[in-house]
């Protein structure tokens, strides 16, 4: 059989996806009712998926590239079959007729796509059924074995080697990708090590998979194996039913049962990505390797977190002053005697309203100090920290001082060494592989207003209006580029967008239908300056199911300074009227470019929500020097701002900032930020002519073109801008706050000389104090209103506050 040299390190993956996602929707069709793909389904995440084109760069073969996305396309199609009847399987009523019908229809594909590649060859359908045996003997072990009593006695270290290698067979259909590559090279002798991958991948995957869902299993008295090893190192003989999965999470770390399971991923992945090096398959080693550090350092962040809190308990188990939920199993751990000469790196103190705070960086904990810690903090601040500390033992005592820098030393600890990462480079642009999930329309890239500080200066690029044509092939690019999500949001901008209302009707319109038959759902944002938000028009939004935000600056005083119409008439009169006049089924959010001559914050929240505004968004005005004065004056602004966001929020009322929306979700869920948006990654913007940008900002600017709507999205210059961010925002990893804000705006980057964080050091200071405001607001809200809010900020678009908080076009 002839062979061609292998291409794969030439792959585009994004586009090799993009089709495959296309095609599985048409395989499927209507008989996609149930959510069978697992996060993050059709991408190269899934090493399913992608396996074919890693063997494919080990040893080409008789048309490489058809062969490779054949294979790919059947293992999409066998995921979903074997998660539909795992899904089945484990549910307690019976079975959903249209998760039968999912399920045989896609293994009717899996079967058929390899027959296409290798016909009836008695070698690897004697091999496929080999690897169906596996599947339901593994099933019957999880049910007759793992589900029973003797499942104690399979994660004992003598039986778990064979425990682990069933949970492996649980996907081992999937090796048929591993049999048509060794047939189709026809050399059979490294089949074995080819297929232990797949074995090890699997189980690693299982236990990751496993600790998501420790709940669920508990709740519905079923045993993983993770389960299991949590109950062993517990001492329990049954399923933990009653407890949360916050709680059963606390429980395997203190127990030591994370520490077992974080060694054993570990073990599966290395042995994984050892095997792939010895068949001289770097690209699925470097992934596999990847994996590896990637949980890792999930499971140690989780793991130093919960030794945090432990030892942050006092005698009824409850953290003294987390500002999380409270680990209701936590034991006080024994003090650490360290000698603490100064605050560590991966602690930050602050002050709100004479409360000393501390923030644990790496896992986004927060505690607050009583007097004592205070002084100690203060001291540990100053250049001669020892005078500092005889103070605070005069007030204090000796012991009382100890146990504060024995609590500081336990903070400061480094991660549990069990579970510690393997060190691995830092994120770069090449992580893009999620899919495009939200696009912003610039439908007029003219507009009615002539803003001063409107970044587009004195042009706007594009021909002015988008045209129907332009506008269905950027809603068709979004579908192809979202790899398959099922959550998508469109975002009309400008220019001012309302130039255009038949056309935001028809788009949202077309975009719906497209959704529905898709088995999708979309939602829809609109950007205003308001001027032509008339009563009619927002009536028709709000039947659209159309969110709204408006570009206004305060009362008329501050908003026609800078706001005008072309003629010179400020805008403000209008807008005020057209805001009074909506209809009840709007909800306006707000956007308030903040300049040096804005009045007070106070006074600007208070007249908007007066006005009908339900969020205010505060956003200083970009591309302006921001003096010590202005930064200082917003800092104590937003600190008055905190206050009433806190009363309010007590009052059961629900809250207005919107960067304390964001800041306290950040806090209270523990979330991170890796990047300041989802520019590139998640999020696309097109001009009036069908061009895409990185992101609305960079509209009109040639440097940051990164396709246009009929020949599809360069991936490639995307890695390059996004790599060239990272690189200048390196210094961020330093800061405590890049957790929470992911780094600087990446159009700051661009437009600023030198250093980015040098010249924005007052906005970096005004912004980092927010997020000491939101978690001084997040520690002091009583536990209901935590969980009230949590549910109720996590409905919220994540495009439209990335686009609240970036500076006016227009709109």
């Amino acid at each position: 059989m002839s062979r061609q040299q292998p291409t794969s390190s030439a792959v585009d993956y994004r586009r090799e996806f993009k089709a495959l996602a296309r095609r599985f929707e048409r395989a499927v069709g209507t008989l996609r009712p149930v959510r069978v793909w697992r996060d993050p389904g059709i991408s190269p995440e899934n090493l399913y998926l992608v396996l074919p084109y890693y063997l494919a760069e080990r040893r080409g073969f008789a048309d490489t590239a058809r062969a490779a996305r054949c294979m790919a396309f059947a293992n999409a199609c066998g995921a979903a079959h074997f998660l539909a009847q795992d899904g089945m399987l484990d549910s307690e009523g019976p079975p959903d007729p249209g998760s039968c019908r999912l399920a045989d229809l896609c293994m009717a594909v899996f079967v058929r796509e390899y027959a296409s590649l290798v016909g009836g060859d008695p070698a690897f359908w004697r091999l496929f059924d080999g690897y169906l045996r596996d599947y339901f003997d593994a099933l019957a072990w999880e049910r007759s074995t793992l589900w029973s009593e003797a499942g104690a006695r399979a994660v004992r270290e003598a039986a778990f080697g064979d425990t682990m290698l069933r949970l492996g067979h649980k996907m081992a259909p999937l090796k048929a990708t591993v049999a048509a590559a060794i047939l189709l090279w026809g050399d059979p002798v490294e089949r074995p090590a080819a297929e232990a991958i797949v074995d090890e991948y699997h189980a690693a995957y299982q236990l990751v998979d496993d600790l998501h869902d420790l709940e669920l299993d508990a709740r519905a008295g079923r045993w993983s194996v993770a389960l299991w090893v949590v109950a062993q190192h517990a001492g329990l003989t049954a399923p933990p039913d009653g407890l949360g999965q916050r709680e059963l999470w606390h429980l395997a770390c203190e127990s030591g049962a994370l520490e077992r399971i974080a060694r054993e991923i570990d073990r599966r992945y290395a042995q994984a990505a050892s095997i792939a090096e010895r068949l001289a398959i770097p690209s699925l080693a470097c992934r596999l390797t990847e994996l590896r550090t990637r949980t890792g350092r999930a499971l140690a962040d989780a793991l130093r977190r919960e030794h945090i809190l432990a030892a942050a308990t006092d005698e009824t188990g409850v953290p003294r002053s987390h500002c999380g939920a409270p680990a209701d199993s936590a034991t006080v751990a024994s003090a650490v005697s360290a000698d603490i000469r100064a605050i560590p790196r991966e602690l930050h103190s602050f002050s709100v309203a004479g409360c000393t705070f501390v923030l644990d960086a790496p896992t986004g904990l927060v505690f607050e100090a009583d007097r004592a810690a205070a002084e100690v903090l203060a001291s540990l601040e100053t250049h001669d920290p020892e005078a500092g500390l005889d103070v605070a033992r005069m007030n204090h005592g000796a012991r009382v001082v100890r146990e504060v820098l024995d609590d500081i030393a336990v903070l400061a600890a480094d991660r549990p060494p069990a579970a510690r990462p393997a060190p691995s480079e830092r994120a770069r642009g090449d992580d893009v592989f999620h899919g495009i999930t939200a696009i912003a329309l610039n439908l007029s890239d003219t507009c009615n207003l002539t803003c001063d500080y409107c970044y587009f200066g004195d042009g706007r690029p594009g021909s002015g209006a988008m045209s129907k044509a332009t506008a269905f092939r950027a809603v068709e690019l979004l579908f192809e580029e979202s790899l398959g999500a099922r959550d998508l949001s469109i975002v009309f901008f400008g220019g001012e967008p309302l130039l255009k209302p038949a056309l935001l009707k028809t788009v949202v319109a077309h975009a719906r239908r497209k959704a529905s038959g898709a088995g999708r759902r979309v939602t829809f944002h609109v950007t205003t300056n308001g001027t032509l938000l008339t009563p009619e028009l927002a009536g028709d939004l709000a039947r659209l199911d159309v969110r709204v935000l408006v570009s206004i600056d305060g009362a008329a005083r501050d908003h026609d300074r800078h706001r005008r119409f072309k003629d010179g008439r400020g805008s403000y009169a209008v807008i005020a009227r057209n805001l009074k006049r909506l209809p009840p089924g709007i909800h306006p959010s707000v956007r308030v470019t903040v300049t040096p001559e804005s009045g007070p914050l106070p006074e600007i929240v208070s007249h908007l929500t007066q006005l009908g505004a339900h969020v205010v968004h505060l956003a200083p005005v970009s591309g302006w020097p921001m003096s010590r004065e202005f930064g200082e004056r917003l800092r104590s602004e937003f600190e008055e701002l905190a206050h009433a966001e806190l009363a309010r929020m007590s009052a059961g009322e629900l809250p207005v900032i919107g960067q304390f929306i964001e800041g306290i979700l950040l806090v209270l869920t523990g979330d991170g930020r890796r990047w300041p948006c989802g520019a590139g990654r998640r999020y696309l913007s097109v001009d009036a002519d069908g061009v895409v940008y990185l992101c609305h900002r960079f509209a009109g600017d040639k440097t940051y073109v990164v396709g246009d709507v009929r020949s599809g999205v360069d991936h490639g210059a995307i890695r390059l801008l996004l790599d060239r961010f990272l690189r200048r925002a390196e210094p961020c990893r330093d800061c405590w706050a890049y957790r929470f804000c992911g780094g600087p705006c990446y159009h700051d980057v661009a437009t600023t000389p030198g250093d980015p964080v040098g010249e924005s050091g007052e906005r970096c200071g005004v912004r980092r104090r927010i997020f000491e405001l939101a978690m001084w607001i997040a520690a002091s809200l009583p536990d209901d209103v935590r969980r009230s809010f949590i549910e109720w900020a996590r409905h919220r678009a994540r495009p439209e506050l990335d686009l609240a908080s970036a500076p006016t076009a227009g709109a």
